[in-house]
């Protein structure tokens, strides 16, 4: 970018842009060092703790929870991630993941993002009559004040990619989808706007509620905090 860091906003956050930008679909791929990362499934094969020490993940009647390695079409196992697979008509209660941060304090503020990757990984054609999978990504503080936004009020979560590069008849020995990770970012300030008890600065969970969708399938990975002096610089 020449240096004009006034732009960086647009790739922290393609929602922020998203009034500028023509009426598309868009893949978001940010990451920076200024990010504190949270959890990122390739530390230990104890599922229920994060990257950063003290913190526990936990899943609630989700129909599938683990970590494995991403089947990719050219390259497989290089990226791990949690599945999470859930189906609203088996279970009364909302199925939820959520991500219980160390009690130890942290340096959140209303211009804190919430950052994390995510992918759909179920097989099904891109289809104008088809909903894109939605779900709410919802944050608390150490008082138990709650606020939830739209997974959709960021970016629109996109199926598989596929593409038949290979020849036949090789085609039948390589998957030809593979899932699409995407880096949300959601500002507490905007979570805060939905709720103005909740207090940013308190952060204490970070929750992902399939509450839009009745059912699906997802990859979930790199959950993170990043620090305002980023957001600083760039507005």
């Amino acid at each position: 970018m020449k240096q004009k860091t006034k732009y960086r906003r647009i790739f922290q956050d393609i929602g922020y842009a998203k009034d500028w930008l023509p009426d598309t679909m868009y893949i978001s791929d940010y990451w920076d060092g200024n990010t504190m990362m949270v959890a990122n499934f390739d530390e230990d094969i104890d599922f229920s703790t994060t990257t950063l020490k003290g913190g526990r993940l936990v899943g609630k009647t989700l129909k599938e929870w683990r970590e494995e390695k991403v089947k990719m079409k050219y390259v497989g196992g290089l990226y791990r991630a949690v599945r999470l697979d859930w189906d609203r008509a088996t279970t009364k209660e909302l199925p939820s993941y959520a991500v219980i941060l160390s009690d130890n304090e942290m340096a959140t503020e209303e211009r804190s993002f919430i950052v994390f990757s995510m992918a759909d990984r179920e097989e099904k054609k891109l289809d104008a009559k088809r909903s894109p999978l939605d779900l709410s990504a919802q944050v608390e503080d150490r008082s138990g004040n709650i606020a939830s936004l739209p997974l959709s009020s960021v970016a629109v979560l996109l199926p598989m990619l596929e593409g038949d590069i290979v020849k036949w008849p090789f085609t039948s020995l390589l998957p030809t989808k593979e899932p699409i990770f995407q880096n949300f970012a959601f500002q507490l300030a905007d979570f805060k706007m939905a709720n103005l008890a909740f207090q940013p600065e308190n952060l204490s969970q970070v929750r992902f509620i399939f509450d839009k969708t009745k059912k699906g399938s997802i990859y979930l990975s790199d959950i993170g905090i990043r620090e305002n002096s980023v957001i600083s610089e760039a507005n």
